[in-house]
Parts: C-alpha cells; sequence; structure tokens
C-alpha cells in the first residue's frame, strides 16, 4: 500500500542534566517528510519539559519564576493564565484558570476609572462559554494541561469568573466555588453569583453542587463579587473572603464548604482607603491571618494597589497595616496608569515550603494578544516580623523580572 507524505507536526526537547526526572520516560516518534513509505524512528528518551519562562537556578535548590515571559505547558502549547487560583496538594501545585476561549485583550487603555465599560462591551469576555481548565506542576518548571474541569453544560447558563479550589480535610473532598452571572434574571441578595462543585480528585470529575450557594443569611451587604476560600490549616475551619466594593466581608463556611454559616467580620474597605476593593485573598502564617485586596481592575492594563490586614483569629477583629501594591510617591486609585508597581492584579497566594508567594493577573501582557494568555507575575512575599509593640506587616512590593522561590521537591 502508499503512505501519505507527512510533515513533522510537533517538536520536543529533551534536556539532560541533574533537573532530569527519573519517572519521566517520553517515546520520540520523528516523521521525514519523503515520497516513499513512511519512515518513523522511535527512541525511548528521558525527558524534561521546560515552561520556557521558569527555570531551575544554577545552585540546583531553587526555582527562578519569570515575570516577562508566558508559560507553556508539556505540549508546548501557551497556557492560559485568566483568574488563576493555585493548590497544593500531595506534592503538586494545581493551577484552575478561567479560560474566556480565544478572546483578543478589550484594549482598554489607562482610563480615569477602569476598564469595565470596554470589557462588558466586549462580545467575548462576558460570554457563557467560559469553561474552569486546571493544569498541575511538581517543580513550576513543567505544566501538564489536565483539560476542563466545569464546562457550560455543567452549569447553569451565567458569565462564570474566578474559579477557587480547596481540599477540604473532613468530608476528603474537594471543592470549587465560582462565579456564575446571569445577568437576565434578578439577584436577591447575590445568590445567583455563586456556585459550588464538588470532586473526590483535585483533577475530578466535578459535579455542581448548587448554583448559589447556600446561607442562612449574609450581613456585609447585598451583592457578591470577587472572593477567594481559604481552610485555617490548624483546625480545618473553610471561610470565604469576598468584596462588595465598598467593604470586605469573611464568613465562616458550613462544615462542607458548600454554603456559609452566618458568622461573618467585615472589613472597611472603601471606607478605609477611598477606593472600591476587589480580588482579595487570605492565608496565614505563623499563627497570624492575612487579608489582601486591591482597588478596582477591571481587567486593567495598568495593575492595582495592594491593602494589607492581619488578626489573631481568621473573624479577626483585624487592623490595617498599609498598602505594599502602590508605588512609591503615588496613590491608590482605580485603573490609574503608572501607580503600581506589579501592574498586576492579585488573584492567589499560596506556600511553597516556607515561602508565601504572591500571585497577580498582568492584564492585556498577552504577547499574542490573547486576554487568556496574559503574562502572571510571581513574588515571594517578605514579612516584618512583630517586634514588641510594632505589629510587623509585609515589605513593599517591587517590580523583578523574575524571581527564585525554593524548589517544591527539596522541601
Amino acid at each position: 500500500s502508499h503512505f501519505p507524505e507527512r510533515r513533522l507536526t510537533h517538536l520536543f526537547t529533551c534536556k539532560f542534566g541533574e533537573n532530569m526526572s527519573t519517572n519521566s520516560i517520553f517515546m520520540t516518534t520523528v516523521a521525514m517528510r519523503v515520497s516513499v513509505p513512511l519512515i518513523i524512528f522511535c527512541t525511548i528518551l528521558p525527558c524534561s519539559f521546560a515552561s520556557g519562562a521558569h527555570k531551575l537556578t544554577s545552585s540546583g535548590r531553587s526555582i527562578e519564576l519569570s515575570n516577562v515571559s508566558p508559560l507553556r505547558d508539556t505540549d508546548n502549547a501557551l497556557m492560559k493564565t485568566g483568574e488563576t487560583d493555585v493548590l497544593y496538594y500531595d506534592g503538586f501545585y494545581y493551577l484552575y484558570v478561567d479560560d474566556w476561549g480565544e478572546c483578543p485583550s478589550a484594549k482598554c487603555e489607562n482610563t480615569t476609572n477602569d476598564c469595565c465599560p470596554a470589557v462588558k462591551n466586549s462580545d467575548c469576555i462576558y460570554a457563557l462559554n467560559h469553561t474552569v481548565l486546571a493544569y498541575r506542576t511538581n517543580d513550576f518548571i513543567r505544566w501538564e494541561n489536565l483539560g476542563v474541569m466545569i464546562s457550560p453544560r455543567d452549569r447553569s447558563p451565567g458569565i462564570m469568573f474566578r474559579p477557587h479550589v480547596v481540599h477540604n480535610p473532613a468530608t476528603k473532598e474537594f471543592v470549587m466555588w465560582f462565579e456564575n452571572y446571569n445577568l437576565s434574571t434578578p439577584c436577591t441578595g447575590g445568590l445567583c453569583h455563586y456556585a459550588v462543585a464538588t470532586a473526590t480528585s483535585p483533577h475530578g470529575p466535578w459535579r455542581v453542587q448548587a448554583d448559589a450557594a447556600t446561607r442562612p443569611k449574609f450581613t456585609c451587604g447585598t451583592s457578591q463579587g470577587d472572593f477567594n476560600l481559604f481552610v485555617d490549616p490548624a483546625t480545618g475551619v473553610g471561610y470565604i473572603v469576598l468584596t462588595h466594593y465598598n467593604e470586605i466581608c469573611i464568613e465562616r463556611l458550613n462544615r462542607d464548604y458548600t454554603g456559609g454559616t452566618g458568622d461573618t467580620y467585615t472589613i472597611p474597605g472603601a471606607n478605609l482607603t477611598g477606593v472600591l476593593g476587589e480580588a482579595p485573598v487570605m492565608f496565614a502564617r505563623k499563627g497570624t491571618f492575612y487579608v489582601l485586596w486591591g482597588s478596582g481592575c477591571c481587567a486593567c492594563s495598568v495593575g492595582a494597589s495592594v491593602f494589607v490586614h492581619h488578626a489573631a483569629a481568621p473573624l479577626g477583629p483585624y487592623a490595617y497595616l498599609g498598602d505594599i501594591g502602590t508605588a512609591p510617591g503615588h496613590h491608590a486609585c482605580n485603573s490609574c496608569a503608572g501607580h503600581f508597581v506589579t501592574k498586576a492584579q492579585q488573584t492567589a497566594i499560596f506556600h511553597v515550603c516556607d515561602t508565601v508567594v504572591w500571585l497577580g493577573n498582568q492584564w492585556e501582557s498577552a504577547p499574542d494578544g490573547i486576554m487568556d494568555h496574559a503574562l502572571l507575575y510571581w513574588t515571594p512575599l517578605h514579612f516584618n516580623d512583630p517586634i514588641g509593640a510594632d505589629p510587623g506587616g509585609i515589605a513593599h512590593l517591587q517590580w523583578r523580572d523574575s524571581v527564585e522561590i525554593p524548589d517544591p521537591r527539596a522541601c
């Protein structure tokens, strides 16, 4: 029989040396474009796929993370990065992202307010086709694409944003919350804005349990916005921290993490800083609880502030420690060019060994103009631990083209 001509369509690079994974075996197939029957050469080689952005440092004890180069997965495809959340479990870091499809950047450059009008008028970004994708890595160099976690057919019709995933140590399940806006149906108390899914594995399959998280009451306002989930590592109790734009609210979750309990604490937000609040995160370090949030940045290209609060208990009371994201000599504002250090809006905070890593979305920075391929900004947080009456805090962020974090495989 006759064989058609074939072209080499995938290029794979094998890296040999101390960073080579002993259990990474890949069969490479090289196809020659010839007019005779197809000739195939197969070789079994140990391969290491690099993201093209992150690398092992020369010392071999840390990982260099790039803030100026896009990430690629093990198929050499540009990774989606929209509203990235990070979960650590069983030796792997899982990235959950909101995939908006091949949406072009909104091109909403600096305005006196924000980019929301341009974003909301886009026929792509505010659309019903969003999915949740997941990647995983154990070294921040090789990223495995795990595929779609939540598709439009898995949930009620709505505009999905900001997936967040935690592991529940009591139920042994993984719990995902995401915003699922239905603009055609009025939301009473914001109840239609959040959905909850559960799975027995971090890579699914996921089952949507409710398209509105149940709660007996919510004292912080009438409309839910950006949010994040947090599990107290000492007690296993779950919390949600969310913005009502003019204030930040924390609520203790029920045992299953599928709804609230009505036990809340409110941080003043705009009443304290003078700007609307978005993108909150919550984490713990050395027995202290932190809530960080930023000024308004609706997929803006200029970044946001990072306001810091801390407390001795998850539900406060919280003390305000200052703004570590606004550039020196500038003031916090919504989507103001040149005012912010990282040009990123925070999206997640996670631990690598004893290091706390801050992660932000550098909106409008995609090299190919696709919104979901925007660069991420990574930086370790540096803490000024309390001394005497000084409450301590977090050192001001600085721009770095690249940063180093510990190699998680050596923790």
